[in-house]
């Protein structure tokens, strides 16, 4: 016995590249939290990358 159905097939991939494989956009489904989803002050608010070598990136 197979451990796929025969009708078993996979997402057809659209033109957007910037997907993973696996993975397909949807503009139906709900955005999911664990919370309460918190006020946050974008005047200081900032985000920071940092590399390996001591290099960063920041957002604000």
């Amino acid at each position: 016995m197979s451990p796929v159905s025969r009708g078993f097939g996979a997402r057809r991939r659209g033109t957007n590249d910037r997907l993973p494989p696996g993975q397909y956009l949807t503009t139906d489904f709900p955005v999911l939290s664990a919370g309460p989803t918190p006020r946050i002050d974008t005047s200081a608010w900032s985000f920071t990358v940092r590399d390996e070598r001591g290099g960063s990136r920041a957002w604000t």
